[in-house]
């Protein structure tokens, strides 16, 4: 905790929520202590957070911070307060779950029985799917396959997400746009254009031009038959719409997808451009932890919007799939195989982005050095130039080819990564991104306080 709070005048601070459905409420608890810690020794001229970025039900808790914020005129507590009311409140409920649960309650006493909590968490889940969250998700129904007429083994199981989009528009107004001059908190969302298979950043910000928008191609495919590599162009001057939000928190096959309208032309030709449905998902397949996308989203905003050094930056990580849940041998049972499965596909995976961005900064300190040598050599600034001008072999996330000089700019230091880790839970569940009970929901957010008072 020190080491944040002598960090440089000019670092911004950023928070980054995962997605993970009803362990979200964790994050609420989260937020809550960190403003405790900091409250007292943070700018009263500066947000609590320069930048909340999330991913599902990240980019939701995200949604309802910023929105929360901007309209109690930059007071934090109380939008931390509304926040936790959102999940206490509003996405809470108490299913019947013991009407379930015989099989289990007469067997309870065995040595493989699962313990009453897991129990209760588990049909509690199971009723939800049977009979709907309230103001989360419509009851589910299952569909016919009409691809290969298998409707034994090849049901489809959807939901609605309409009752979590008015939950959601009762905690935030949309559209979210922020501003740096205003002192607002830059809110940044991941979602995933299925077709292009790429993550896609929403910004609250303006880009250089004075718009709002998210310009994104996927640059791991390959020409084919002498077709362009397309570059897509989403434009919402206004900011940030409960559309983008549902986009990154479309879970694959529960829900339908989220299609938003876009501007399609081919990479080198943005002149020659045509209207495009994109379908989009959940953010949490590409970046459930989206620690890349606020690094490129923080260096692009300074280096061409405001055209100033980039501050550095101390993130916060809130890490809501923790790699202490199971200790010893693996579980061998179908939900905890399913429950181990996601804690390996959604945990933090950033370390490696981490590590990159540092080197990436040394490299640019050594480029820097070198080229001060050279002058001092007799190099020069035309010799340089020569250089500085010539295309990497790299492109900009807009499509363009790089110069060299382009890598040099923007460079910051990622000052302190602080990760908040969920601690062990013995009664985890496969499912447990559906439990929205409210003793789970009070029991995350007095876990997630804890745990982040304990860890910074």
């Amino acid at each position: 905790m020190d080491n944040v709070s002598n960090s440089n005048k000019n670092t911004q601070r950023a928070i980054i929520f995962q997605g993970g459905g009803g362990l979200g409420a964790y994050e609420a608890g989260v937020i809550k202590a960190i403003y405790d810690k900091l409250s007292s020794e943070n700018d009263k001229n500066k947000p609590l957070f320069d930048i909340v970025a999330g991913t599902s039900i990240g980019a939701i808790n995200g949604a309802v911070l910023v929105s929360q914020v901007l309209k109690n005129n930059g007071d934090w507590k109380t939008s931390i307060d509304n926040l936790q009311n959102f999940w206490t409140k509003r996405l809470s409920s108490d299913p019947d779950y013991e009407s379930l649960w015989s099989s289990w309650f007469f067997q309870r006493d065995s040595s493989t029985a699962a313990s009453e909590e897991a129990a209760r968490r588990y049909y509690s889940v199971m009723r939800f799917f049977a009979d709907g969250a309230p103001n989360v998700f419509s009851q589910v129904e299952q569909e016919d396959d009409d691809r290969f007429y298998d409707n034994i083994f090849n049901k489809l199981l959807r939901s609605d997400n309409a009752p979590l989009e008015r939950s959601i528009k009762k905690y935030a107004d949309f559209p979210i746009a922020t501003s740096f001059d205003q002192k607002q908190p830059r809110f940044l969302i991941v979602s995933v254009d299925v077709l292009e298979m790429a993550a896609v950043t929403f910004d609250s910000y303006k880009k250089e031009d004075g718009s709002r928008k998210s310009e994104y191609a996927n640059y791991d495919k390959r020409k084919e038959d002498g077709e362009e590599i397309k570059k897509y162009v989403i434009k919402y001057d206004d900011g940030i719409s409960i559309d983008h939000v549902m986009a990154s928190a479309s879970v694959p096959g529960f829900y339908d997808y989220t299609k938003i309208e876009a501007e399609q032309s081919p990479i080198d030709d943005s002149s020659n451009s045509k209207q495009s449905t994109r379908y989009f998902w959940d953010g949490a397949i590409l970046s459930n932890t989206p620690l890349r996308e606020v690094i490129h989203a923080h260096r692009d905003y300074w280096t061409y919007v405001e055209k100033k050094p980039t501050p550095d930056l101390d993130v916060y990580i809130v890490d809501l799939w923790p790699s202490n849940e199971y200790k010893g041998t693996p579980p061998s049972d179908n939900n905890g195989m399913k429950d181990l499965q996601d804690m390996i596909q959604f945990s933090d995976k950033t370390i490696y982005d981490e590590k990159v961005a540092k080197i990436t900064t040394d490299y640019i300190d050594l480029s820097r050095k070198l080229i001060e040598l050279a002058k001092a050599k007799g190099a020069t600034n035309g010799d340089i130039d020569t250089i500085l001008n010539e295309n990497a072999t790299s492109a900009s996330r807009s499509g363009e080819n790089r110069q060299y000089r382009k890598l040099l700019e923007g460079r910051f230091n990622l000052s302190n990564v602080l990760r908040i880790e969920r601690s062990a839970d013995l009664d985890s569940i496969y499912g447990k991104i559906g439990d929205f009970t409210s003793k789970t929901i009070k029991t995350l957010i007095q876990q997630g306080y804890d745990d982040t008072i304990h860890q910074i």
